[in-house]
């Protein structure tokens, strides 16, 4: 007899959320950053129980399931048990995600047999503290994974990081051939807010160089690769500007909207990639930002 119950597809669960979230006019990576109750910096999502900051999609799904809490502190059940808490009885968790490797074996009992270890996506549940009662005195890590450059402005991230910036004009944008950034002015901006949010937009597209991250998105998504590349860029000045302390709600025209739905739509995996591609443009820019503040 067949098993009657469907296998969970975690991918497309996580997907759809994003697209019913964008078709609402609203992004999961458009959150602000600051703890309503205390003003204390809790912009990445962490585990309250470790201080580990959550990465790549992970930090989405909690920036999304987040805002109605006051902090950005997540544990699973057990993690809240072990340290003396306990869930709320009635409380509903959040689902998030891991990768764990899985070793499979390709043209088994040939000649070209050969070990391939490929991710295999997992899934568990988390609950924000303010979903859990502990006992007085109970400790609570805060995130320890905030880098040392956190309240600088991005400007100077772009001149530690030895990013070309060129000011003037009346468009934002990387130039590939001459691999540098071309910004508006300050006084053209809103506000700072809105000028370092465009500008770590821009970072993250100056990181795809092949000389950083080497970002080959044609490869893979082939006519959606701009929208791809800008869903990246996107999503890693989402991220820049939290670790930094910078609310960041500036949502892109709605004609970006439309061309990344197209690609989430056709791709359950692609807000996987995007995320992650992102992730790896925050770590290049913090690794050599901290780098060369050492040096």
């Amino acid at each position: 007899m067949k098993n009657s119950k469907a296998k969970r597809d975690i991918y497309q669960e996580i997907t759809d959320r994003i697209i019913e979230g964008l078709e609402k006019g609203s992004a999961p990576w458009l959150k602000p950053w600051k703890n309503s109750n205390t003003g204390a910096d809790v912009s990445m999502p962490h585990n309250a129980a470790t201080g580990r900051a959550y990465s790549g999609i992970n930090v989405m799904i909690l920036w999304a399931e987040g805002d109605i809490y006051g902090s950005n502190g997540w544990l699973t059940y057990k993690q809240a048990k072990d340290i003396g808490g306990q869930v709320r009885k009635g409380e509903k968790g959040t689902l998030v995600t891991f990768f764990k490797p899985y070793k499979i074996t390709e043209n088994k009992g040939q000649t070209n047999e050969k070990d391939k270890t490929i991710p295999l996506i997992k899934g568990f549940t988390v609950f924000n503290v303010e979903q859990c009662d502990f006992p007085e005195g109970t400790k609570l890590h805060q995130n320890k994974d905030i880098p040392a450059f956190e309240q600088t402005a991005i400007m100077e991230i772009c001149e530690v990081v030895k990013a070309e910036v060129v000011l003037g004009g009346n468009r934002a944008c990387y130039i590939p051939s001459r691999d540098l950034v071309q910004m508006p002015h300050l006084d053209q901006f809103e506000d700072q807010t809105a000028f370092d949010a465009t500008l770590a937009h821009e970072l993250t597209h100056w990181t795809s160089n092949k000389k950083r991250c080497d970002r080959k998105l044609g490869i893979r998504f082939g006519d959606d690769a701009y929208a791809m590349e800008e869903l990246i860029a996107e999503i890693g000045s989402a991220f820049l500007c939290a670790q930094m302390g910078i609310q960041n709600n500036f949502l892109r025209h709605e004609s970006y909207i439309a061309n990344w739905l197209e690609v989430l739509k056709a791709d359950k995996k692609a807000i996987f990639s995007a995320s992650s591609m992102a992730r790896q443009s925050n770590e290049w820019l913090t690794k050599k930002a901290l780098e060369n503040i050492a040096a």
